[in-house]
């Protein structure tokens, strides 16, 4: 679950950059950084040794929220505690090959992982609950992708040429003011672009190491008559954001890597030691000219109209009812980049889908009973802003009012903290996921999962929290950085972790169990 991303038509494709820059001034090389000069190999990440076995958590768990006594009876524990990560993994390895296309809305990829997921539910035994009599759910949607292979050169003045490279050392930034274009320009550094003013823009592209509002950045450089924005993140990896179609009289724009921005910085007589020393001193950056010429190329394709697909599907209440419960994860995620790369979206988030997928297996063939209907949904649309999930409260098999529990579960595979994150909205949310707590604490089995201080509402639970539906989501702390950093193609089945995917399974299905029964 990336931090994400989602409904300002410019912030969301942005929010990459934005949380980089707040991640600097917290430090540790985060957004603000000028740029670092040499490139970081993070060490490859053992493999699990046990399929079983939950993480042992580094620290002491946070507080919990108050929860009554365990309770002595087994059940529903002894079925949630059947959750099988191995088959998960399966489905995680499955939807991670490159013929997925990372499950992006609008490519044949998308249909193959809504068509995967469907007869999955079917074998499962779980009822259809999409359109019709189906297990799809359609809704119409615009994407707008990348036309060709972007560009970004750099030429000084005895003509020598530095080519800097898609995704390690740049990435068109597409939203909003970002937009087309194919600019050539003379490079000044503008400092953390809050103040531009006696900077000479005209005909010229723009560096800046941003603060504050980067929309506001860009508005001003486009207002000062710069041909384009280039905007040094501090990070060592680009973590792609989805294109949004662009406003009229857009700009190309673009994202630098530490190596890209330390590219930019050569022979101007200025080091990223220079000015990261000024930034954290707190005094301003200068402005001054680069050594360099910039050409910045982003093409874009038309706007597509397209039908993109939830998979829906229902354990049915054993006494017909329209109360419903739901389990959602988003299994579209970020698409191919222009040059051909796959990004094979595993964290992110088909190890969520498989949780929510094999929850519906181990429900099904458990013979649960449910009070509720138990809805289990995936969604399309997300990294467009959050599409399918809105869709399916707007147009729900069972009522948006009778429904009682949402739980979103994101990224859930990989990242480099120790615990599972979970934060609940409000009232019954909070008492339930209090009482599974309670309940896996009791267990000899660890289970590393970490209370959320607040509630973020920052993936597909934002629509159901805004209609009032108690929420619970999760997502594997430290999924920013390291290997399998997601929304960047080193996100891969091998490096998602059987045993942190047990640990959102069980609590998942006992969270379902629980609430079912009420």
């Amino acid at each position: 679950m990336p931090p994400r991303r989602h409904h300002p038509t410019f912030a969301p494709a942005l929010v990459a950059v934005l949380l980089l820059a707040a991640a600097c001034s917290r430090g540790g090389g985060g957004g603000g950084e000028a740029g670092a000069v040499t490139r970081e190999t993070p060490a490859p990440r053992a493999p699990a040794t046990t399929a079983t076995a939950a993480p042992a958590s580094g620290r002491s768990p946070s507080p919990a929220p108050a929860a009554p006594t365990p309770p002595t009876a087994t059940w529903p524990l002894s079925l949630a505690t059947r959750f099988d990560e191995r088959r998960a993994m399966r489905d995680v390895h499955t939807l991670s090959e490159p013929r997925f296309m990372g499950r992006h809305t609008g490519t044949p990829g998308e249909l193959l992982g809504a068509q995967y997921l469907a007869s999955e539910l079917s074998a499962a035994g779980v009822d259809a609950a999409g359109d019709g009599a189906g297990y799809l759910q359609r809704f119409p949607m615009t994407v707008q992708e990348l036309g060709a292979v972007p560009l970004l050169e750099l030429r000084d003045a005895t003509g020598r040429r530095v080519r800097l490279r898609l995704r390690d050392d740049f990435r068109p930034i597409v939203s909003g003011p970002a937009g087309a274009g194919d600019v050539t320009g003379p490079v000044v550094f503008g400092g953390s672009g809050a103040d531009l003013a006696g900077v000479d823009l005209a005909g010229k592209l723009l560096l800046v190491v941003p603060r504050g509002s980067l929309l506001e950045i860009a508005n001003r450089a486009r207002a000062a008559g710069a041909l384009g924005l280039l905007v040094a993140t501090g990070r060592t990896q680009l973590l792609k954001a989805e294109a949004r179609v662009p406003d009229p009289g857009a700009i190309p724009m673009a994202e630098l890597s530490q190596v890209g921005t330390a590219a930019l910085l050569e022979g101007s007589g200025r080091s990223r030691e220079d000015l990261n020393a000024l930034i954290q001193s707190g005094q301003p950056l200068p402005a001054f000219d680069l050594p360099w010429t910039a050409r910045l190329a982003v093409f874009l394709a038309p706007p597509a109209a397209v039908n993109a697909i939830n998979v829906v599907g229902v354990i049915r209440a054993a006494t017909p009812t329209s109360r419903s419960i739901v389990l959602g994860a988003h299994y579209e995620e970020i698409g191919p980049d222009p040059d051909g790369v796959v990004f094979p979206a595993a964290n992110d988030n088909a190890s969520g889908t498989a949780v929510v997928l094999e929850v519906a297996r181990l429900l099904a063939a458990g013979g649960a009973r449910p009070a509720v209907n138990v809805v289990f949904a995936f969604w399309s649309g997300h990294e467009e802003g959050l599409f399918g999930s809105r869709h399916y409260v707007a147009s729900p098999p069972f009522p948006a009012a009778e429904t009682e529990l949402y739980v979103n579960v994101d990224t859930v595979g990989a990242g480099s903290g120790n615990a599972l994150s979970v934060g609940a909205s409000a009232g019954t949310a909070r008492q339930l996921f209090a009482e599974a707590l309670a309940r896996l604490r009791a267990q000899p089995e660890p289970f590393p999962i970490e209370p959320s201080g607040r509630f973020g509402g920052g993936s597909d639970d934002v629509h159901f929290a805004r209609s009032g539906v108690p929420v619970i989501a999760m997502a594997w702390s430290g999924v920013f950085g390291g290997p399998g950093t997601i929304h960047t193609p080193a996100d891969a089945a091998d490096l998602v972790d059987p045993a942190k995917v047990r640990v959102p399974g069980v609590l998942t299905a006992l969270l379902a169990l629980l609430a079912a029964e009420r």
